[in-house]
């Protein structure tokens, strides 16, 4: 098995982020924006968010599906265009569902949770990993940055590899919780149930 890799793939709205990861072989394209995608290639269209497990559900699912219709062969790249659009329909969710920290804490946890899916069932499958996201301007400091609610950032931090020690300090009681090996079983398992496992 080859060794996957995460990649982050940022531009400015309707720069072409989308055209060019449409071109990636042998893909699955799990599509956040609220428009349905218009590349030929498999994909799938993600709309109603309902909690981070519904976002791993709805992947594992198509896995399977992409691995039924393609000769028991995984995907060798899932694409996520664009994790912005997730963050939001995320954040969104969890203003309406939590109140006061709560709301804090729990974006927290989906943000650590979706990265231990991508590298830890995932990438540990064999499957590498595209991170579409959008790109703006920052007026303070000039720079371009990736737009994010709440704690998104640790996970952009990363993306972005700059030093992410500052923004993982407070989550990681959430994190040991998280990268448990009841929490990597469980999503494996998913996978193995569902005859996505490689």
């Amino acid at each position: 098995m080859s060794k996957a890799v995460k990649l982050l793939v940022s531009g400015y709205e309707a720069s072409g982020k989308s055209t060019i990861t449409s071109t990636i072989k042998d893909a699955l394209v799990i599509n956040f924006d609220r428009k349905e995608y218009s590349f030929a290639i498999p994909h799938a269209n993600f709309k109603d968010y309902e909690g981070m497990d519904s976002v791993i559900k709805f992947v594992n699912e198509k896995i399977a599906a992409y691995k039924k219709k393609n000769n028991d062969t995984l995907p060798k790249v899932v694409v996520f265009d664009t994790v912005t659009q997730m963050y939001t329909a995320m954040v969104g969710y969890n203003s309406k569902k939590y109140s006061g920290f709560a709301i804090h804490s729990q974006n927290n946890i989906d943000t650590i949770t979706f990265n231990e899916y991508i590298e830890k069932v995932l990438m540990v499958s064999g499957i590498s990993v595209v991170i579409v996201a959008h790109t703006i301007v920052d007026t303070d400091s000039g720079r371009h940055i990736i737009p994010a609610n709440g704690s998104v950032m640790p996970f952009v931090a990363v993306m972005q590899h700059r030093n992410p020690s500052n923004c993982w300090k407070p989550l990681t009681e959430i994190r040991k919780a998280i990268s448990s090996e009841a929490y990597v079983n469980r999503n494996v398992q998913r996978l193995s149930l569902m005859g996505v496992a490689a």
